[in-house]
This record gives structure tokens, sequence and C-alpha cells, in this order.
């Protein structure tokens, strides 16, 4: 509606009759009429804009570059840049633009070629800016820097990388191949052993990766300390990586295997990678974290955070490390191409370090080194060289020489140059390592520069015929002298003279028959017994051998001489030996020197001598110094040990207490001769007249003396050192008792006697009851006479006992019987030995002789045709170095076939010298078998000895038994004859009543009953008085023993009184003397604890030391953390100060080098006083060991105290030397720190390391530690001071209690005769 009113208004407002067409200068409308988007303020009418959009008014004068009907666009060739309300001009090269116009960035429409916003510069790769736009350049992306192709504007040169050249960058530089994409320098370096520089790549090789994943064990990685030492790595199989640790601060390095070894040209310009990580986060990387090492001494090193990469930590990280020469990869040292190359081509080593830190732990995983290999499968490696190689080498990398050529110098390796081969005209090609030529026309030598074996003549000359063979046997070499002589020189062995027709010395025969028939020159066989060096060891005709040596003689030299013995065909020479023949104990020759054996060197001894040299007496003989052989020794069977005797004295072996040379008598003072030696007379010295005892053992006694040793005093006397004087009148009654006792005993004697006399029945059953027991005793008796004497051993068993050791002594010669046959055993088994030894030998000098004519036959055969080979192939350079392979891997062959034989020879040798010596064990067994049967001799006739010795006192055994045997029948018989009638008591009893009655007869007829009655009375006296005497008997002998107990007991008391006097006296003395060194020990102590309590009275000193010690380190530890933070700050003003202000800096070093010279002064002055202090301390430790020298004097009772007060002085002493010097660091490093101006890290590193040296030197003091060690020796020395009190105490109580006892004890007789003894 609007709308339609402005048109309205306007048609009301337009004349009628005005023109309806705009002038193009008189506007129609002013002001806020027209719609100019406030670009302008001035419109016309336009109908056909009216028409278009309905609205009819067009600006003029659009501000602004604007334009449009309602100044609603930009003028042609202007654009309105985003934010802006004015419009800019485009300003298009009208050159390199299509139109001026640009679009709404304000961009030109550029020609082809032409970039940039104004169309004014040619685009990248593009050149020659011009009406019809820009030419390209052509690069190509491989060969451009950076693989973006661009060039020169002006003339269109690319920019190529550093191994590239061409306007287009299109080809390798000179000495390069390989135009490749992915190489950083385009083209890689040709190789070639330095021997060309024209090369391309090879075909048929494809990339790999040699890679080492760790999944089934450690992959024969290993690993080393930096000294080479070998440390172990293990494998995780949890984690499928490799460990290693260091067992010390040193590095510990990964070493690679062999498959990562080796030729790894094809790994140039590719990577090395692998996973790294450590135990720890905070690493000290070097320079040589990284090893490649060649074979020819060169290696390559780079630090862990070479190439981009960072440093390890407890998080695994993979690394990555170009293998390439440029300075930009950080290897050092700089190499050339050519000698990276070479660490390359024989690498021998990579050495990955594993640990960072000391006794640091690293995991290694996930290896893998880019390479190429012939044939593999995968994508083509095209950066593996083929050289074009120069005249003279051939190969893929010109590492060999071609036919006739060889390096220079021999066996120079690939490396060396390869020169003409210089064989004189005789070969046309030579070995290409060594040089050596392939010789013929007859020549011989590296460079055919001599004629061959069995030729002669100059060689140098060139020609064919420069060698003429020798006319000498077996084609010999010789010589030519002059003109026309010709001497051989190789002359076989054993030959000599200028044609090699006589024989040499050392060999015999007859080459030309001279002296009889023809025969050949052989050896002389003087069994290496003659001078190797000497001339004329044997006669050239006949081979007897002249000049033996080694005591050797005989016509091969295989015996030694008369008067020597040993093997004179041992393999060691020298084995004849003197024979050592004892020449009193040997039997003359009347000849020469004393013979012996020559293979034993048995001496021939005379009659009871023996030994290998005839130097000792047999078993059982002596005096070998009488020159008529040794005498038998002829001692006692009974009074010797055996039958041995000394070889010079003949003194035999006797039993104890038997003497004499022939052990036949006893010692003085001994007695009883028997098998058990004789007994000691053991005569008192006091109750014997003499110390020698008769036969029976009995000693001569004094008077009053009795006894078999005479060591008691007769009845009722007493002290023999008073020689047995009366007992007191106290015994007098016990003798009158027994004197009465025995006078009632003589009585009834008599009585008994009478009796007997005239016997009287009586009729008692008593009398039946002691028949019976006498009857017991008798047959008692008998049993008893059956027995031999000794024992009760019967005489059946004494002959048992003999057969036995008579079976035993059948069995030790059965025994020896059975030695005899085994050393017979052994002989037959040596002499085996020898035959197959002899067997061995011939079969090993068979197999030599077999190896030597395969050599030369089959040996100059296969020569032969490898040199026809080479005359027929001549320069065909392969077919001949394949021929020349085979001939040396033949010769090769045929060497190891010769090394194999000598071994075989050597093999036989060994065994050979092996069967000797067991030949020799074997010989030398058998004179030990010998000696041994000798031996076993002499112990049989010992043994016979005795067995004869044995049957002569079996005999005289069975004598005395048949004696004894008589005896105690006649005992027997005289028992029966006297006391053993036939007892009937019966008949007795009627005898004893017809008795009775002829008495009574008697009575009746005498009438003498009054005489009867006397008897009766008599008898019953006597009853009565024998009964009275047997009471008192036995009351006598119960007195008798109740007094030897008495007396026993008093002697018991007396001893032990007189033990417990000398005991006490003896204590008393120890405790006197005790007490004496506890009183000095005690004065020793108190002095001691004098130097002790000044040495505690130094410990709170030392304390408040530690204490200020412990406060100067925390404000020192507070002064560092505050220095840290300053050198912070410092190094980060001086980062600043370097970038603006070059010459403050210089002034702040000065100030800082100033500062550097007070400290050093300063630090002067701190060890002066150090220095006094340390004086101070040694005046101390000087105190302290002067107590110490007090202390040694001390008994070894002390010896603990002593030993623990020494210990904390020494401690107190240390524990002072170490707080004092600790303390001089704190207050060095405090100073230092003050001093210090501006931030140095070096400094501050070693200010922090020493005050942790100082930190760590109080705590290794350990005072608290030492002063409670001191404590506790001074609680032990008062511990054992209280001890000794108390030991002294007791001491007194006992010697009190011993002499209280002493004053208790009786005073009288303590020794009395024993009553028995007087019976």
């Amino acid at each position: 509606m609007e709308l339609i009113a402005f048109c309205l208004w306007i048609f009301a407002l337009v004349p009628r009759g005005q023109p309806t067409e705009w002038d193009e200068f008189t506007p129609w409308f002013t002001g806020s009429e027209c719609n100019c988007n406030e670009f302008s303020h001035r419109c016309f009418f336009d109908k056909e804009l009216y028409d278009r959009t309905g609205h009819g008014g067009h600006c003029l004068d659009c501000a602004g570059n604007r334009d449009g009907a309602n100044c609603e666009r930009c003028r042609e060739n202007y654009y309105q840049r985003k934010g802006d309300t004015h419009c800019s001009p485009c300003e298009c090269n009208d050159v390199g633009s299509r139109s001026l116009q640009c679009n709404s960035e304000g961009k030109c429409q550029c020609r082809a070629g032409v970039a940039g916003d104004k169309c004014d510069r040619c685009a990248e790769n593009h050149f020659d800016f011009g009406p019809t736009g820009c030419k390209p350049c052509g690069c190509i992306v491989a060969g451009s820097l950076d693989n973006e192709p661009r060039c020169e504007a002006e003339n269109g040169n690319c920019i190529c990388k550093e191994n590239v050249e061409g306007i287009q960058c299109n080809k390798c530089k000179p000495g390069f191949f390989n135009l490749d994409e992915d190489n950083l320098f385009g083209c890689t370096p040709c190789f070639c052993y330095g021997h060309s520089s024209v090369c391309q790549s090879a075909s048929g090789y494809s990339r790999v990766s040699i890679e080492s994943v760790f999944v089934r064990g450690n992959e024969r990685w290993n690993g080393s300390d930096v000294f080479g030492r070998t440390v172990l790595p293990v494998h995780s199989p949890f984690k499928q990586s490799l460990e290693i640790s260091s067992p010390s601060k040193d590095a510990v390095y990964l070493l690679a295997p062999d498959k990562f070894l080796g030729d790894q040209r094809s790994s140039y310009n590719h990577d090395l990678t692998f996973k790294l990580s450590i135990g720890e986060n905070s690493p000290d990387p070097t320079i040589n974290d990284i090893i490649l090492e060649g074979g020819a001494g060169l290696r390559v090193t780079q630090a862990i955070f070479g190439q981009g990469n960072t440093l390890p930590s407890d998080t695994p990280k993979m690394y990555k490390f170009r293998l390439h020469e440029n300075p930009d990869y950080g290897w050092q040292p700089r190499l050339s191409a050519r000698d990276f190359f070479s660490v390359l081509s024989n690498l021998t080593a990579i050495k990955i370090r594993g640990t960072y830190s000391d006794r640091g732990v690293g995991f290694l995983d996930d290896v893998s080194l880019q390479t190429a290999r012939r044939g593999a499968p995968g994508l083509p490696a095209n950066w593996v060289e083929m050289c074009t190689c120069p005249e003279g080498y051939i190969g893929q990398f010109c590492e060999s020489c071609a036919p006739g050529s060889r390096h220079e110098p021999t066996s120079g390796g690939p490396f060396s140059p390869c020169v003409p081969c210089n064989c004189h005209g005789h070969a046309s090609i030579c070995d290409a390592d060594t040089g050596r030529c392939i010789c013929q026309h007859n020549t011989a030598g590296e460079n055919c520069d001599r004629c061959a074996k069995g030729y002669y003549g100059n060689a140098m000359q060139g020609t064919a015929l420069d060698c003429k063979l020798c006319p000498c046997p077996n084609q010999g070499s010789c010589v030519l002298i002059g003109e026309d002589t010709v001497i051989c020189l190789e002359c076989p062995k054993g030959y000599g003279g200028p044609r090699c027709d006589i024989c040499s010395d050392g060999y015999f025969g007859d080459p030309t028959g001279k002296t009889g028939p023809i025969s050949i020159c052989k050896s002389c066989d003087c069994n290496s017994n003659v001078d190797p060096n000497g001339i004329g060891n044997c006669n050239r005709t006949t081979g007897d051998c002249l000049k033996c040596i080694y005591n050797t003689g005989g016509p091969q030299c295989d015996q030694c001489l008369p008067g020597y013995f040993g093997d004179a065909l041992a393999p060691e020479k020298g084995d004849c030996k003197p024979c050592d023949c004892f020449h009193l104990g040997t039997t003359e020759t009347g000849f020469g020197p004393l013979a012996c054996d020559q293979l034993t060197g048995q001496c021939q001894c005379k009659p009871h001598v023996t030994g290998v040299n005839c130097d000792q007496c047999e078993v059982g003989h002596f005096n070998i110094a009488s020159g008529e052989g040794c005498q038998s020794c002829d001692c006692d069977p009974v009074g010797s040990v055996n039958n041995t005797c000394d070889t010079n004295t003949g003194q035999c072996i006797c039993r104890p207490g038997i003497t004499g040379k022939k052990c036949d008598a006893c010692e003085p003072y001994h007695y009883g001769f028997s098998i058990e030696g004789c007994k000691s007379c053991a005569c008192d010295t006091i109750g014997a007249v003499s110390l020698q005892c008769d036969a029976n053992g009995q000693c001569p006694c004094l008077e009053n003396v009795e006894g078999r040793r005479c060591d008691q005093c007769k009845e009722n006397k007493y002290d023999r050192q008073r020689g047995c004087v009366d007992c007191p009148a106290c015994y007098n009654l016990v003798q009158d008792a027994v004197a009465a006792h025995r006078e009632n005993l003589r009585k009834l004697e008599d009585v008994l006697k009478n009796i007997n006399n005239n016997p009287t029945v009586v009729i008692d059953d008593d009398f039946e009851q002691k028949l019976k027991e006498v009857q017991s005793q008798v047959d008692e008796l008998e049993q008893n006479a059956k027995f031999a004497t000794g024992g009760n051993i019967p005489t059946s068993d004494k002959l048992e006992s003999l057969q036995s050791q008579i079976k035993e002594i059948q069995d030790l010669m059965a025994q020896t019987g059975s030695w005899t046959a085994t050393a017979e055993e052994k002989s037959i088994e040596a002499e085996n030995n020898i035959m197959n030894i002899e067997k061995i030998n011939d079969k090993a000098a068979n197999t030599l002789k077999r190896a030597l004519e395969y050599i030369e036959t089959e040996g100059a055969t296969s020569l032969l045709k490898a040199v026809t080979k080479s005359n027929e192939l001549g320069q065909q350079s392969d077919q001949m170095s394949e021929i020349a392979r085979e001939a040396r891997t033949f010769l090769a062959s045929k060497e190891e076939e010769m090394e194999k034989m000598r071994v075989t020879a050597e093999k036989a040798r060994h065994v050979s010298l092996e069967a000797y010596n067991i030949t020799r064990d074997a010989v030398n067994q058998q004179k030990n078998i010998s000696d041994e049967l000798k031996s076993l001799d002499t112990e049989v006739n010992y043994v016979k000895d005795k067995l004869n010795t044995i049957i002569t006192s079996a005999n005289e055994a069975q004598e005395l038994v048949t004696m004894v045997n008589n005896d105690s029948l006649t005992i027997y018989r005289d028992i029966y004859a006297i006391n053993l009638p036939d007892v009937n008591v019966a008949a007795l009893k009627e005898n004893i009543s017809n008795l009775n009655a002829e008495s009574e007869q008697i009575k009746n007829d005498l009438k003498i009953q009054e005489t009867d009655l006397n008897i009766s009375k008599l008898i019953k006296d006597v009853a009565d008085e024998l009964q009275q005497s047997e009471i008192t008997l036995a009351q006598g002998e119960q007195q008798q023993r109740t007094r030897e107990n008495y007396l026993a007991q008093a002697n018991a008391s007396y001893e032990k009184a007189d033990q417990a006097v000398k005991l006490g006296v003896k204590i008393l003395e120890e405790a006197q003397q005790t007490l004496s060194t506890l009183q000095a020990f005690d004065k020793q102590v108190q002095d001691s604890k004098k130097n002790a309590t000044e040495a505690l009275g130094q410990v709170s000193q030392i304390r408040q030391l530690i204490e200020e010690a412990n406060d100067k380190t925390i404000r020192a530890q507070q002064a560092l953390a505050g220095a840290e933070l300053s050198a912070i700050h410092a190094r980060d003003t001086a980062k600043e100060a370097q970038q603006t202000y070059a010459d403050q800096a210089s002034e702040d070093s000065n100030k800082i080098k100033k500062a550097g010279e007070n400290l050093a002064s300063e630090v002067h002055k701190l060890f002066d006083e150090s220095m006094g202090q340390i004086k101070r301390v040694g005046h101390t430790a000087e105190r302290l060991k002067d107590a110490e020298i007090q202390f040694e004097q001390d008994q070894k009772s002390i010896d603990d105290a002593k030993t623990k007060i020494g210990q904390a002085k020494t401690s107190a002493s240390e524990s002072k030397k170490m707080v004092d010097k600790a303390l001089q660091d704190v207050e060095n490093i405090s100073k230092e720190l003050l001093d210090l101006a501006d931030s140095d890290t070096d400094k501050l590193s070693l200010l922090s390391s020493r005050l942790e040296s100082a930190e760590q030197e109080l705590m290794n003091a350990e005072l608290d530690k030492k002063l409670a060690a001191i404590n506790s020796a001074k609680i032990s020395q008062a511990q054992l001071i209280n001890k000794l009190k108390e030991d002294i105490k007791t001491l007194t109580n006992d010697v009190k209690n011993i002499e209280a006892i002493r004053l208790a004890l009786p005073v009288g007789c303590w020794k009395k005769t024993n009553i028995e003894e007087l019976r």
C-alpha cells in the first residue's frame, strides 16, 4: 500500500507535458526519496527499473566505489572486504589475470601457471611470467626438496634434494643412484667399496625388517657393562620384553644378536626402532646411549634423546634412529658416507643402553631394523646398488678382482685396490686375494719367479723354456752352478753327494754297490741314544752304532751298559741309571762295577741280604756290615716281640721288663720271665733290703718287715718309716688274748690227737654229716684234678685253639699262592699289551705310508688337472675362478685329510706311549710283586718259627698236663688210700659197741672205775674249753673288725683333715694374692674411672656440637632451598641478560670470579682452623692413648673392662673427628652460599653434594650408640668389682671354716697295724 501511495504521489508531482526520460544530468529526486543505501542522496526515475522492481529511483554518484541502481554493489574491478562498507580496487595484474575483476575475497582470476591473489607471480613449479601465463617447471616430486616440486621463477630451475641434480631434479648426482621419494636426500651414494662411483639399483631385492619381539625368550640378546663384563638379561614372559638390571652404578647395555649384525649396508638411510622403558623417571643420558661398532675399529654413537626422541621413563616409548651420516642425525663422530658404509658393511655390535641410574633397570621390546634381502617376498627395495666396475674389478659391489688382477696389498680385503697379476709371463691368472699366480712352464713361487721343484734355470726370462728338469732322483730340486754343473739340493732322505749317490750321515747302505750288492740307504737305528747333532754316530756301511750316549751300548744302543740298569728304549731318554749296589751286601763279580739286573736294577745279594740295592738284611737278620751277609737275630721266642732285631747291633725287640740282646732275661728289679714279659718287683724302698726280688717275686725284707714287697710290718709292729717299731702297750692286751687263743688251740689240737690215738666211740649223727661233707670235698677235688693248669680251661680247648691258629697259617699260605698266580697273570697281560702296541705301531706306519702315496699320486694328478683346465680356458674369468676355487677346495680337503692322518699318527704315538707306560708299570708291578713275595716268604718263615714255638709250647703244655694229671691221680689215689675206706656206719657202730663192751670188760677186770670217771671229766672239760675258745675267738675277731673300722675312719679323717689344711693354706695364700691384686686393680679402676669420667665429660660437648651441627644443617638446607629458587630466578634473568646485555654479563662474570677468589681465601682460612682442631683432637687422642697404655698393665681379670673402655675412647675420638669435619663442611657450605652472587648450577650441585656428605658423616658417627656402649662398659666394670668383692668374702669364710676344722682334729696315733696281718 505504501508503494502504491508513493507511486501516486510521484505521479501527482510529475508536471504534465514534461519529458519521461532522464537527461542524465538533471536529478529527478534528491534527499531521502532515493533508496541508495546511504551511499548517495541523488537519483532519477528509471522506468525500466520501476517496471522490473516496482521502485524507479536510480541512484547517482554512489560513494565508496559503489555502483548499481541502489548503490548495492561495487564498481567494476572493485570488491568489498568483509566488515567494510566501501569497496576496494581489485588491482589485478593485467598480465597475469584473465580479467581485472576479482571475486568477493579480492582474488583475481589468473592465467595458466600464474598464482597470487593479484595474479602477479608464477605458481609453484612454474616460471616465465607473461601474457600467456607461466610455463610449468616439470620438477620431479622424488627429486624436489621436501618432495615439494618448486623452481626459481626466473629461469625455471627446480630446487632439488641434496643428492639430486638436473633442471627438473630428475636425476641423481654422479656417485649416487636410486631417485626415491622416501629418501630425504633423494639418492643413495654408491658405496662399491670405493672402487667405483657409477652404480644403479640392483634387481631382486625386497624390503624386510629384522625383528625381535621377545614372545618366547630373549632371542639370543645379551648384555654387558661399560667395561665389557657380561650382565645377562632376563626374559619377562608376562610383559613379553627383555629386562636387564645394573649391579652397580655403571650403565648396562643390551647387545643385539647375530641376525642384526654382519653386512647391513642395506640398512643405510633406514631406521632402527625399538621400545624402551626404565624403572625410574630421572634418567642420566650420555652421548654413548646407542652404539654401532664396525669391524675396522670404527664406531658411531648417539644419545637416547637424539633425532627428536624423548628421554626414557617408566612408561614404554618408541624410539627411532635413522642410520645416516648426515650431521642432522647426530651420530658421533661425524663420518663420511664411505666410512659410515664401512661400519654397516661389517657391523660387529649394536649396543642399546638399558639402565640410566645407579643400579637401575630397563625393559626392551619390539626391536626392528629395516633392510633388504634378495629373493625375499615383499615390496621391491631399490636402494641396493649394482656397481659398474672399472677394469680389473668384478662383483655386484666391485668387491673382487677380475681374472688377471689381485688385491694390493695381498689379503687386503674388498677395500684394497686391484692391480694386474705379476707372473713374469708364466701365468695369465692369479689368486685375487693372495696374488699367488697359477704358474706354468715348470715355474713356482708367488709370482712364478723361480723354477718349480725338480727343475733348474732362470724363470725371470719370461719364456716357456726357462726351467729344465733336474737330473736328480725322484725329481728332486737342484741348482745350476756355473754353466753346466748341476748340484742336487733335495736328495731323498738318507742320501747325499752332488747326485745323491752316497748315504748321508746317520744312514747306512751301498747305493752304488761299491762294497758289495747294491742296497738302499737306511736310517741307523740307534734308538735315539746318540747325539742328533753329532757326526759319525754309526758306520755308514754296516749301520753299527758307534757313539751311544745315556749309558747305553750295543750295536743299536738298545741296552744299558754293564753296571747300569733301566729301559734303554724308553721315550724319555736317560733311563739307564747306575746300579746303586751296596758293596757290603752285594756279591762281587770279580771285574768291573757291581752288576745288577738291567731291567729291574736288582743287585745280586749275599746270604740273608735283601733290597733292590742289597742294602738291608732280611727280616730276623742283622750285621750287614760284616761283608759276609746277614746273621740271624736268634731272638728268644718267649722274651721277644717278634723275630726282628736292630740291623746294626742285633738287639731284639723285648717284651716289657725283659732285657738282653736276645731278650732272654728279666731286667733288673723284675721277675717272672714269660710270654707276657717280666713283672716289676716293686719292692718297697723303705721295707726292703734290696730292690731286686727272687724268681718268685719275693723281695728281701728288713727285720720286723714282711710281705712280698716288704711293704708291711710284722705282728704288733708299726711305722715302717722308723723300722717297724713296737706298737704301744694298748695293743698288748690284744696280743695276750691272741696268745691265749693260740694256746687253747694248741691244747685242742693235742686233745684231738689223743682222741685220734685213743678213739672213744660216741654215737652222734653230726659225725655222719661230717663224713658226707668230706666225701663231697673229695669229689670236688677229683673233678678239679681233671682240668689242666691255667684257669679252668680244658686241655682239649687249648688243642682246638692251636688247630685254629694252624688253619689261619694255612689260609695265609694259600693267599700267598693266589697272589703269586695273579702276578703271573699280570705278567702275561703285559706281554700281550706289548704285542698289541707293536701291531698298532705297524698299522699307524702303514696308514701314514698310504697317505703319503695318496698325496703324491692323487694330489699331483689334481694339480695337473687344474693347470690343464687353466690352459684350456685362458682368460675366461668366471670359469677360471671356479676352477681355482675347486682346486683350492680340493687342496683344502687334502690338507684336512693330512691333518686327520697327522692326528691319527699322533693318537698312535700316544697309544704307543701309553702301551709303553703300561708295560713299564707291569714290570714295576712284577718287581713289586717279587718284593711282596719275598716279604711274604719272610713272614711265612716267621710264622713257621712261631708255629714251631707254639708246637714246642704245646708239647711242653701236654707234658705239663700229663704230669699234673699224673700228680692229680696220685693225689686222688693217696686220698682214697688214706681217707676213703668204706665207711659202714652200722659196722662202725658195732665196732664201737664191741669196743665199749671190751672197755667195760677191761674196767671191770682192772677195777679202775675212778680212772674212767676222770677221763670223762677231762673230755667234758676239753669240750667246754673248746666251746669257750670258739666264743672268745669270735669276740676277738669282732673286736678286731671294729678296731679296723675305727682305724680306717681315723686314717680317712686324718687324710681329709691334712688335705683340708693344705688346701686351706693354699686358698689363704691365693686369697691374699687375690686381695692384693684386687687392691691394685681397685686403684687402677679409680684412675681409669677418672679418665673415663673425663671422656664422658666430653660427651656433653660432643652432643652440644651435634645439636649445633644439626641446627646449622637445617639452616643450610633452608638456605640451599632459597638458593635454588634464587638460582632459578637468576638463570631466567641471565637468559634475558644474555640476549640483551652482553656487556653486563661480562661484568657479572668478573664479579663472580672475584667472589670465587674470596671464597677460595675463606676456604684456606677455614682449612687452617680445621687443622688446628685436628691437632687438638690428636692431643686428646694422645691423652686417651696414655690411659690405654696404663690399662694394658692390668691383670687378665680386667681385660674385658679395659677393652670396652678403650673402645669407648676410640669411638669418642672418631666421633669427635667426624663431628668436627661435618661442622667444618657445613660452615664452608654456608659461607659459600652467602658469597654466591649469581647462579652457578655446577657450584650449587657441588655444594648440595657436600652438604649431603656432611649429613651422612653425622649419621655414620652413631653417637647415641657409642654413648650407650660407654655407659654399658661402666656398668660392666662396676658389676665386675662387686663380684670380686663377693668372691673375697666367700674365700675368707672358707678359710675360717677350714681353720676351725683343723683345730677340732684329735692328736695321737693315726696308723695301726691290721690284726689280719698278724694272723
